[in-house]
């Protein structure tokens, strides 16, 4: 299974994807009534709910759809509106959803055979919800999950066009003893460019072995982009080593 890593863009970005072994769409994670609730309590006598909205309610509100656990989020406003990117994941065993929050998966992790990541994008704009990109990869391989790298959403506008370029990286981790596969996601417009590697492996002569692979779309990205995303790739391995 190929793996890949991630990037969002302003309203330039037209594109739903979908990567590995992805199931149907789920139903919102939220509840009717908390929907409900969450608009009640944003309603405001000349503006519309959406407008209200914090990050940290964003998941909440009807129209945002997602699965298991957010593990990331995002924020910036532009001329254009307001910016959300949240990042999820999601695990099971044998069809039943896994709570990764629960005392029993912190104390007994239960080894999944499904594991999901997804990375989406939306902007609030004049009173209407739209999702710009659309992200998701994930493995049925035996005791094989992937992993979001926590903090790791970053947006640019390095060209300075207007359209933001994503960043973002995850791990697919085999089975607790080979090394974790690595990707950085770059969206840039309308293409998704990517970064894969391995975690850095110490040796037992203390060398450090590095491993760094570019795709086609990467090196079509303009220089500067490139070079943003090979120090954040850089920087990413050596604090790994650390």
């Amino acid at each position: 299974m190929k793996k890949t890593f991630f990037i969002l863009i302003p309203m330039s970005i037209y594109i739903l994807s979908s990567c590995g072994n992805a199931e149907s769409p789920p139903p919102p994670t939220p509840s009717d009534s908390e929907k409900i609730k969450l608009v009640e309590e944003s309603q405001h006598p000349t503006d519309n709910p959406l407008d209200k909205v914090s990050l940290e309610n964003f998941e909440k509100l009807p129209g945002v759809e997602y699965r298991g656990k957010v593990v990331d989020k995002y924020y910036w406003e532009d001329e254009l509106g307001h910016n959300y990117i949240i990042a999820t994941e999601y695990k099971s065993a044998n069809k039943v959803e896994l709570d990764l929050e629960s005392e029993e998966w912190l104390s007994n992790p239960i080894i999944p055979d499904y594991s999901e990541i997804c990375v989406q994008s939306y902007i609030v704009s004049y009173g209407k919800l739209q999702q710009l990109y659309y992200f998701c990869d994930s493995t049925t391989l035996p005791f094989t999950t992937i992993e979001y790298l926590d903090k790791s959403i970053e947006t640019t506008d390095i060209d300075k066009d207007g359209q933001i370029e994503i960043y973002y990286i995850y791990s697919v981790i085999p089975d607790r003893i080979d090394p974790a596969q690595v990707s950085l996601i770059i969206s840039y417009k309308s293409d998704k460019a990517v970064i894969t590697g391995i975690l850095p492996i110490k040796e037992a002569n203390s060398h450090i072995a590095f491993e760094k692979n570019y795709d086609d779309k990467f090196i079509n990205l303009p220089i500067a982009i490139q070079k943003h995303a090979k120090e954040k790739w850089d920087r990413t391995m050596q604090q790994a080593i650390q």
